[in-house]
This record gives C-alpha cells, structure tokens and sequence, in this order.
C-alpha cells in the first residue's frame, strides 16, 4: 500500500510506501492493517491506494457457456451480499461503512461489463469506466462480465440479459419498473440513484 495527504504541497503528492500486515480473517479474505507516516487529525485527507489480485472466493462465481442460456461463452457475476465482497477486492465489509467507489474493468472482446454504478462509459478497446459518487455499503458493489446487452424498459429503468432473451425480458418488465419507482417515490422521497438497471 501507498498513502499520500492531499492539500499539503508538492512532496504531499506522491505516493509514500506503507508499513502492512496482512491477518487471517474468517475463512476467506484476510484483515489489511497499515502504518501511517504520521498522525492524521479530524478533517484531514489521506488517500491509500492498495494494489491487490482477487483469486477464488465465494463472492466470485462463474458460469462456463453451457450453464448459460446462449450455450456460447461464459458468464461471471459477484454476489457481495453479506459479507463476500471481502473476497472480491479490499474493503470495510460491513454495512456500517459505507464509500463512493470508481473501477476500471477491461474485457475481452464480445463481453460487457456492468457494474452497480450511476456512471458508466464503454471505450474503444473494450474497457469500462465505472463510478459511484454516492456512498453505499461494500455489499451492493457488483459486478457482471458477460456475451450482455440492455434495453430500456422505463424513462428512468434498463434490463440486461443474454441477447436471446432480452426481448422476453423487456416485454416482462417493460413499464413495471417505473410503478415501482413511482410507489417507492409516494413511500420515501425521490429516489436517488438516477437510473435502476438490472
């Protein structure tokens, strides 16, 4: 790991390597802890930047292409929920805690990938950028990697499935979403996440 303070000058810029340990945590995933430099105060930045590889875990699960519905390539999903994205990539997996996130997924060719973000871009060499500017607890990160396509099923609402069943997909929730935002919105305020996809 690597930390830098924002606000304090030029030499505050680069990255300074850390002190860590890692320490078993449960059956999967292990506890990062890490030195700081020097004490920070209430109010202060700090900005670590952690490189890691994720390997089997149960919050990764993968489908070859017979176990899909296009019998062609293979699907891969997370399933975060409750505690399993400790497997996936480093965070406080705890609803307690929660943090705005930005990822950067490259695939290969005739996949997608979609991520539980308000703001995603697809470039040209099959990356996509994704961002979360609202804080969510780690568990509602997500990610899919798939032969994907979406379409719209409401002025504010996307579906995505395998192409050969995206047409029955839209004609089941096309519409329906957008009672149910409309309801949730009578219930609790606007809802504010911009778009729901799934």
């Amino acid at each position: 790991p690597g930390s830098r303070c924002e606000g304090g000058g030029p030499a505050s810029e680069a990255l300074r390597p850390l002190a860590f340990r890692n320490r078993p945590f449960a059956g999967y995933g292990s506890a990062l802890h890490i030195t700081l430099p020097e004490p920070v105060t209430g109010g202060d930045t700090v900005v670590v930047e952690v490189a890691y590889r994720a390997g089997a875990g149960p919050g990764v699960c993968w489908l070859t292409p017979e176990q899909t519905a296009g019998k062609q390539k293979p699907y891969m999903y997370t399933q975060g929920q409750a505690v399993l994205n400790r497997s996936f990539f480093p965070c406080f997996d705890t609803p307690a805690v929660k943090s705005t996130y930005s990822a950067v997924i490259k695939v290969p060719d005739g996949f997608t990938a979609v991520m539980s973000a308000i703001n995603w871009e697809k470039q040209k060499d099959n990356t996509f950028l994704f961002k979360m500017p609202r804080p969510i607890p780690s568990y509602l990160v997500a990610l899919v990697v798939g032969d994907i396509v979406s379409a719209e099923v409401g002025p504010r609402s996307r579906v995505w499935a395998e192409p050969c069943l995206i047409e029955a997909a839209k004609k089941e929730y096309d519409g329906v979403i957008e009672e149910f935002l409309a309801t949730g919105e009578k219930l609790f305020g606007p809802y504010v996440w911009e778009r729901y996809s799934f």
